[in-house]
């Protein structure tokens, strides 16, 4: 972790490289009390994984725990649950970084419950690629299921009954010392913190305040925000309000448009409103229903101008489970973000996380043994980081195109206005003139 990251800013970084800044990542040489790479923070839930789902409307539901074990219990005796695993948004991204082989050190707060009988073969290694569990805790409670319904493949409904993880922010505090400043110095010791949302709002309320002081105690930390279904659409002036303190935000094209208004508004609009309620320089990747990412990159809050980028589509030949598709896809842009070598071929770590995502959806599980391949891939061929810059170059011409044509259709638009105004004023006045003459004479 000791190397610098002066790199960044090259000129011929097609994507990303309008904002060296945005990528200063610290390194044990500017901050001496870095420890680790990137530390988690979410739910660690057990997925019950069913192909019955009906009409992929994409929500988040959270239930009643006895409710949800009563129906877990019916979809098991009838059959329709097809796999089982340990996940949990925030977890499934710090999981993908620990296995791309790339040596970065994870840490993960949450909570974990028991495993109840419906999991006989959960693994108890599970957090064992983790480099720090000094703050993941072990409850009696039970832990937090998810029942998650897929129609074609993809997420219909997801219900979550959070368990063990409601009791997130009482064990911090318990843990924490008289002036709560353990957990605040724990997370400025990571180079990354990537967060995802709770149940109660309030503790997630709450675990942000503990990384603007992080923040404070460690300028060079950046900060995640994946804040899922529920917030975008229940808490959306809570959660904008909080937005100050990412540098990074990941959505779907439908918590865009929960946050910021629905596909009928302008995405001007959009982006105009979220300025006012994120910092300068802040990165927003929409993974769209058209399968292809559109990354904005807010760098002046005053002028309402977009810098949009459309990355490359999915090409995921068959979809056979999304679930946590997205988490994967953060977990491959923050740990090739983290990772020097990968910024001379920007933007690969887009790249990384598409590939990445596009594994996990066209899997019947998560082939984590594969993400390391795909890594040295691109060590391997940097070509194939790039080959999306002749789809960016084009984009931009479209754009210069557009501004050309839009000034040419003004430009001619208003000579020929002028042009007819003068005749039709020519010609009335001479009309007028004639008549009057022809009247006095």
């Amino acid at each position: 972790m000791g190397q610098s990251h002066t790199d960044i800013g090259h000129k011929d970084q097609p994507y990303l490289g309008s904002a060296p800044s945005l990528f200063s990542n610290p390194s044990s040489t500017s901050h001496p009390d870095i420890k680790l790479d990137v530390i988690g923070i979410g739910a660690i839930n057990v997925d019950f994984i069913s192909h019955d789902g009906q009409n992929k409307s994409g929500r988040e539901i959270f239930v009643d725990y006895n409710h949800l074990t009563n129906i877990l219990e019916d979809y098991m005796k009838n059959g329709q649950i097809c796999n089982t695993r340990i996940g949990g948004s925030a977890y499934l991204a710090i999981k993908t970084i620990s296995h791309l082989g790339l040596n970065l050190k994870t840490g993960y707060v949450g909570v974990v419950g028991t495993i109840d009988e419906f999991i006989q073969n959960a693994e108890h290694d599970e957090f064992a690629h983790l480099s720090s569990q000094e703050w993941l805790f072990s409850d009696n409670d039970k832990a937090g299921k998810a029942l998650v319904t897929l129609c074609n493949g993809e997420r219909d409904t997801i219900q979550i009954a959070p368990g063990a993880n409601d009791k997130l922010v009482k064990r911090i505090i318990e843990k924490d010392d008289e002036e709560g400043t353990a957990f605040v110095k724990y997370l400025a010791s990571a180079r990354w913190i990537h967060i995802t949302s709770l149940k109660i709002f309030a503790d997630f309320k709450h675990i942000i305040s503990k990384i603007e002081a992080a923040k404070d105690e460690n300028p060079f930390l950046k900060v995640s925000i994946d804040p899922g279904f529920d917030y975008t659409f229940a808490h959306k002036q809570e959660l904008l309000k909080l937005l100050k303190v990412a540098d990074f935000l990941f959505f779907t094209e439908k918590e865009f448009d929960n946050l910021l208004g629905g596909p009928k508004h302008k995405l001007r609009a959009k982006i105009t409103k979220l300025k006012k309620h994120v910092k300068k320089n802040t990165l927003v990747l929409v993974h769209r229903k058209k399968n292809n990412m559109v990354i904005h990159f807010l760098d002046n809050n005053k002028i309402p101008l977009v810098n949009t980028y459309y990355h490359k589509k999915f090409l995921s030949p068959r979809i056979n489970d999304d679930t946590g598709a997205d988490d994967v896809l953060a977990g491959g842009v923050i740990g090739g973000l983290l990772t020097p070598q990968m910024f001379s071929y920007q933007p690969a770590p887009i790249n990384l996380g598409t590939e990445l995502a596009n594994l996990v959806k066209s899997s019947s599980d998560f082939p984590y043994d594969k993400f390391a391949s795909e890594v040295r891939n691109f060590f391997e061929n940097g070509s194939r980081s790039n080959k999306i810059n002749w789809y960016q170059k084009w984009c931009h011409k479209i754009k210069i195109l557009q501004v050309i044509s839009s000034f040419a259709i003004g430009f001619f638009s208003s000579f020929a206005i002028g042009f007819f105004s003068s005749f039709a004023i020519g010609f009335f006045s001479s009309f007028a003139a004639s008549v009057a003459f022809s009247y006095f004479k």
